[in-house]
């Protein structure tokens, strides 16, 4: 296992380095700083943390199987405080420097990581803000919100791109493939939006109820959802006119685990 210690990563953070997607898996990392460091989809699997000030870093993505940490030491940077109400989604930009927050005040929040001062504020729905994620390069951010729309907005200067209309209910969540299509769901249903011409390519109606959450895999070539009556996982076909196949159904219905405890219960009184 190989160490590093503040003369290598630390100097390497204070430098500004570009780390994200490297590979330090199986490194003893001890007695050093990574204060808001971008480890991006790093590969730390296998290493141990010692002594080591991990406030604000980003580990968006990263793979930390089998990690070890100790004397591990985070620090309370800033207190954002902008909202009016409650916070209901929150995401850093992949290159570590924004946070942005959507909140019940209808707005979002892009605020700087480094001064904990709030860069810009985005007013534009009508209704809770749920959901929030940038794209790829960091230079949109995308909204989903109670008013049944999503939104592109510009990372840098705050200024509306697009406003994408196609579901009929509460759009509860909105994520980015790395090509930077745009998945969101609501309705029962998830869209499948481009983003270069903020039009729908595809729709999913596996569902039959409420579809809270959309995630898709870092190669872009899986996409799951879950919802209040199922989770799915869909298979992405990269081709000329790519058009997602459901491949895979995992069935989970609520109703159906309520009546095997209420079962187990049962038999639990039968036999005692």
């Amino acid at each position: 296992m190989k160490d590093l210690s503040n003369a290598d990563l630390n100097v390497l953070v204070g430098l500004k380095v570009d780390m994200r997607e490297h590979n330090f898996e199986n490194i003893r990392i001890r007695d050093t700083s990574l204060i808001c460091a971008n480890f991006l989809r790093c590969n730390f699997n296998g290493s141990n943390f010692d002594n080591v000030d991990t406030s604000g870093m980003n580990l968006n993505q990263a793979q930390l199987f089998k990690c070890k940490w100790k004397n591990i030491k985070i620090h309370e940077l800033h207190q954002l405080d902008g909202h009016t109400c409650c916070v209901q989604s929150i995401y850093f930009s992949p290159n570590g420097t924004i946070l942005a927050s959507g909140g019940r005040d209808n707005s979002i929040r892009l605020l700087n990581i480094k001064t904990g001062q709030e860069n810009a504020k985005l007013d534009g729905h009508t209704s809770n803000v749920y959901s929030v994620c940038f794209s790829p390069d960091s230079t949109t951010l995308a909204s989903s919100s109670a008013d049944n729309t999503i939104r592109l907005w510009d990372a840098m200067t705050g200024l509306e791109n697009a406003k994408l209309d196609d579901h009929t209910s509460d759009v509860q969540s909105v994520c980015f493939s790395p090509d930077s299509t745009i998945s969101g769901s609501a309705d029962n249903s998830i869209s499948l939006l481009d983003v270069k011409t903020k039009q729908q390519e595809e729709k999913l109606n596996a569902h039959t109820s409420i579809v809270y959450s959309v995630c898709f895999s870092p190669d872009g070539s899986t996409l799951a959802s879950g919802s209040y009556d199922i989770l799915s996982v869909f298979g992405m076909l990269k081709q000329h006119n790519p058009k997602p196949i459901q491949i895979v159904l995992l069935v989970l219905l609520i109703k159906s685990a309520f009546l095997l405890i209420e079962l187990y219960q049962h038999l639990v009184k039968l036999i005692t």
